[in-house]
């Protein structure tokens, strides 16, 4: 039984995009129509999709990538906008929040393991023989 079901959102699918949104900002860049900066200083906003991306394959509590690209896309997106005083300032709240996280964790059941398609065999069903009779 295989109960693998990837995200629609998946952690390469929100990476392709980004590519490509970087990807057009420097054509439009080199083109004179945009300037670059422009779009790549929300950069951090990548980061923070990618975080959703991966709470929605592998649930909030589990995700533990997640948590960690979500805090450095917010880290991130309050550098490029000014707000450093308030990393330097509210920093322990990081520790807060991942204390919270594996407190939580300790309530939360992990889920099972899943396997994609094709990385296990397949199990075989038993033969169908009569039971008295050998082969």
């Amino acid at each position: 039984m295989n109960d693998f079901t990837p995200s629609r959102y998946s952690f390469r699918l929100v990476l392709g995009l980004g590519a490509i949104a970087v990807g057009m900002a420097m054509l439009l860049d080199r083109q004179g129509l945009l300037p670059a900066w422009m779009v790549l200083r929300w950069w951090p906003l990548l980061l923070m999709a990618l975080a959703a991306s991966r709470f929605l394959d592998r649930g909030f509590v589990w995700g533990s990538g997640g948590h960690v690209l979500l805090w450095l896309g917010i880290i991130g997106l309050l550098g490029e906008t000014g707000h450093d005083d308030l990393v330097r300032q509210w920093w322990p709240l990081i520790l807060v929040y991942f204390g919270m996280l594996m407190a939580l964790r300790s309530f939360v059941p992990e889920p099972p393991k899943r396997c994609k398609p094709g990385l296990l065999p397949e199990p075989t069903p038993p033969s169908s023989a009569p039971s008295g009779t050998q082969p």
